[in-house]
Parts: structure tokens; C-alpha cells; sequence
């Protein structure tokens, strides 16, 4: 869940490195440096630190929906709400990790209910801007992240299209929220963990 820090710092040490040292050596010990500095930092800093925000997000919204409809309402706003916002930093699979442990001990999950609408809704973002945008450039991102996210995978979509539109990621964020909360508040629930979830309401 971490990779994508990982993934940022190293490539910013490449840059670094290719940058500064001689050309002669540049190609031996650019891959060398950046695994040199990146492994400890891993487990020394990168890793606990994940860990850590991970584990607070854990308690947050476990504590939150076991405090009755309140409660749910309140965690489905901010799992609905916050999953995309989740998603950017890789910390989304804290709330895949627990709803697929829910799911394990207990034959269904109420988190991933909430968590599952921000990514439906940029399905329906997504066709929408595949079909009503006047920009060639749009659609030939639009096109390809749509069908992306309907297959799950919500990252071309955030990056290429919603982020730099900035408008549609705002309404992805409250139009999950509310749809968060509105499965919070039913204590819907899923017995069943993928892109489609069979789901019901208690």
C-alpha cells in the first residue's frame, strides 16, 4: 500500500542522480544509489509510518460504525466520501484489507458497501465525459479510463481525467459521501467481495 512513495522517491533520486553524477559511471551507479537509499527507508521510515496511518484510519472507522445509526452515517460519509481521496495515497487498501477480514470472520461487510460507491459513480463520470466532451484529447483519456473503471480499476480515470478537471473529482468526493452515508445509516452490507458485490440492507 506504500509502493507509490516508494515508487515517487526513487524515481526523484534517479532524476537526482542522473543529473549529478559523471556520465561514465551514471548508468552503473544510478540503479545501485537508489536501491542503496530506498530498502532501508522502506522498513525504516516508509513502512511504520504507512502502518501507522493505516491503523488510525482502522480504528476511526471501526469505532464510528460500531456507534449505531449515527455512527454509520457518519463512517459511510467519510469511507464514501474518502475512498478516492484514499486511492491517490495508496492507503485505500486499509479499508479493502478490513472489509476482506469482515468478510472472513463474520460472512459480510458493511465498510466496503460505503467504500464502493465513489468508484461507481466515476464509472457513470466516466461515460459521461466519454460522450459529451467536445475535446478529442479528453475522450482519447476518457475512453480508455472508462473502461478501466469498470473493470475496478479506478486510478486512470482519478489521474487522467477527474484530478485535472478538478470539478468532476470534487463531485465524485460528495456524491460518495452522500451515497456513503446513505448505506452507513441502512447498515447495508456485502457477502460477496468484487466489482459486483451482491448487497442488501438490514
Amino acid at each position: 500500500m506504500y509502493k507509490t512513495y516508494i515508487y515517487n522517491l526513487a524515481s526523484k533520486l534517479e532524476k537526482a542522480f542522473k543529473q549529478s553524477l559523471p556520465e561514465a559511471i551514471r548508468g552503473i551507479l544510478t540503479p545501485v544509489l537508489v536501491l542503496v537509499i530506498t530498502v532501508p527507508l522502506t522498513y525504516i521510515v516508509i513502512g511504520p509510518v504507512s502502518q501507522g496511518i493505516c491503523g488510525a484510519i482502522f480504528m476511526v472507522v471501526k469505532a464510528l460504525y460500531e456507534w449505531g445509526i449515527v455512527g454509520g452515517i457518519l463512517a459511510g460519509a467519510l469511507v464514501g466520501g474518502g475512498f478516492g481521496v484514499l486511492v491517490m495515497f495508496g492507503l485505500h487498501w486499509v479499508i479493502i484489507s478490513l472489509a476482506l477480514s469482515n468478510i472472513g470472520i463474520n460472512g459480510f461487510d458493511y465498510i466496503m458497501a460505503s467504500g464502493g460507491i465513489g468508484p461507481m459513480i466515476g464509472v457513470a463520470q466516466g461515460l459521461c465525459i466519454t460522450l459529451r466532451t467536445r475535446s478529442k484529447k479528453v475522450r482519447d483519456l476518457a475512453l480508455p479510463s472508462f473502461i478501466s473503471q469498470v473493470c475496478g480499476v479506478g486510478e486512470p480515470l482519478m489521474y487522467s481525467i477527474l484530478i485535472p478537471l478538478k470539478k468532476p473529482y470534487v463531485i465524485n468526493i460528495l456524491s460518495g459521501a452522500v451515497g456513503g452515508a446513505v448505506m452507513g445509516a441502512l447498515r447495508t452490507k456485502i457477502y460477496l467481495f468484487g466489482w459486483i458485490d451482491r448487497i442488501c440492507a438490514e
